[in-house]
């Protein structure tokens, strides 16, 4: 499974879009404050920083997204990825995400439940993604035991539909009201 997740990543992300790199000591502190803690609790406590702290916006984005990407399942807090993506920003890469959809609208997939923040434009990723998280939860239910559809899904997205894109697993965060809309999500065949 790892070597055809590392196959599918040799594909460089059609659209270029990288986490911004930073390395101002303001910011190597926040980092060091948040990644000291379990990757469960990481997301509350960039929340808590966010509410209580006055960070740069640049910051917190670049948290927010780097915080997305190592914890392993957002879906047992998204009550604080809601409030999360409220807060995010994104305007670091709002020209670069003009430019993806300068076409029209793009699809979006997803692999494992259907609705959740996170899809990818590259159906292999979320064929993989569907493939692991089916095997990861018997009988079709999660950890708390709701039943939930494994498969792949795909949704065609505007650029109003997208919170954040970057390159690693294709990713798109969709806002919350299309991550969570299971009417516009269909299984792809």
């Amino acid at each position: 499974m790892e070597y055809l997740q590392n196959e599918m990543l040799k594909e460089k992300n059609p659209y270029n879009i990288e986490i911004p790199e930073k390395d101002d000591e303001e910011f190597k502190k926040l980092v060091r404050r948040i990644f000291r803690h379990r990757k469960p609790d990481r997301a509350y406590v960039l929340l808590e920083i966010q509410e209580s702290e006055n960070i740069r916006t640049i910051d917190s984005d670049i948290l927010t997204l780097d915080v997305w990407q190592s914890i392993e399942f957002p879906y047992e807090d998204l009550d604080t990825w809601q409030q999360l993506w409220c807060n995010y920003s994104g305007a670091w890469q709002q020209e670069k995400l003009k430019s993806v959809f300068n076409n029209g609208p793009i699809t979006v997939y997803r692999g494992g439940p259907k609705d959740g923040f996170s899809w990818t434009t590259n159906k292999d990723i979320a064929i993989w993604f569907s493939a692991m998280r089916g095997s990861m939860h018997t009988n079709g239910s999660i950890e708390c035991m709701h039943p939930v559809d494994i498969g792949v899904w795909e949704k065609t997205v505007t650029l109003d539909n997208v919170v954040a894109m970057f390159a690693h697993e294709d990713e798109v965060v969709l806002c919350e009201e299309d991550a969570f809309d299971w009417e516009t999500a269909y299984a792809y065949n």
